[in-house]
């Protein structure tokens, strides 16, 4: 079946402000490539700053798979989730890799918020059994810990980090248990650094 350029999944710019917005036309045009060609890759990395700045080549190249990069700076679970099936399951990847989480429980101490928690949790689980129904593997990855935000006050920082810290440290518990009852594989702290010399 051919798929012509009408068919190709958009999902639109998101609301005013979004970080998902600054990569939102680039993704469209690098997916429409990648569909008309029918280019599939080995493996899609989707998620925050993380996965954007994540030197993929660096870390697995030389073994002669596809990376795509979907990752965003600033990005949440909700928009992830929103472009997930434009930026992710339409491109059929064997694969995708998953970090997403920190960004939505805010970087000020007073958005530390634990029902975002179960906002997380409910999007990422979504996303796998939308990754399962297509018949791609999927994993998921921790949140990492943050040491707060350089904007914040010492005094401010010393709260929030260990605050955040500790409800990175519940969702991870959380994401562990998801990933084990929908037969994930799920990867603590991204990626080992490779060794040097």
């Amino acid at each position: 079946m051919t798929i012509t350029r009408d068919r190709v999944l958009k999902p639109g710019m998101f609301e005013e402000g979004a970080a998902a917005n600054s990569r939102r036309v680039e993704f469209d045009y690098c997916n429409e490539s990648l569909v008309l060609t029918g280019v599939r890759p080995d493996v899609l990395f989707i998620g925050d700053s993380i996965t954007h700045i994540w030197e993929l080549q660096a870390y697995f190249g030389g073994t002669g798979t596809i990376l795509v990069n979907r990752g965003i700076g600033g990005d949440i679970s909700t928009n992830v989730r929103r472009r997930f099936a434009a930026d992710a399951l339409q491109l059929r990847p064997k694969a995708i890799v998953l970090k997403i989480g920190t960004n939505d429980l805010g970087w000020e101490p007073a958005a530390l918020n634990e029902a975002l928690s179960d906002v997380v949790c409910e999007n990422i689980t979504a996303m796998t059994r939308d990754a399962r129904a297509a018949g791609i593997a999927m994993a998921v990855c921790s949140i990492l810990p943050v040491w707060g935000p350089n904007w914040l006050s010492d005094e401010d920082a010393a709260v929030f980090a260990p605050r955040k810290n500790a409800q990175i440290t519940v969702m991870n518990a959380r994401l562990r248990a998801m990933a084990g009852g929908e037969g994930l594989p799920r990867r603590d702290g991204g990626c080992r650094r490779p060794a040097h010399p």
